[in-house]
């Protein structure tokens, strides 16, 4: 895994919204390092975005390698079966997840 930048800087970049609900008592110790860095590092930001971004990064990086696995494993048990189709594992799960 490559070094992560400090989760107290942001880069600028085009981004898109993704919304997501937190527990009220982790918003509240949000805001609470919030306060505190405002305090004695002004001028820095604890970037939720940024840390989300990274979270959501690692478990779509895991998720693409399982994925992989799961269907070079099953690529290679439908070798033999000429009534396997083209589309691999990893579309199946798309197609399921949205009409989820």
């Amino acid at each position: 895994m490559a070094t992560k930048k400090s989760i107290f800087t942001s880069e600028k970049e085009k981004t898109t919204t993704l919304s997501t609900k937190v527990p009220e008592s982790l918003k509240d110790r949000i805001d609470v390092v919030n306060g505190k860095l405002k305090k004695v590092a002004p001028g820095k930001t604890f970037n939720i975005s940024s840390i989300l971004s990274d979270a959501i990064t690692d478990a779509v990086d895991q998720a693409e390698k399982e994925l992989t696995k799961i269907d070079d494993e099953g690529s290679t048990k439908e070798e033999g079966n000429p009534q396997t189709s083209n589309h691999s594992r990893a579309e199946e799960f798309q197609t399921e997840s949205a009409e989820a």
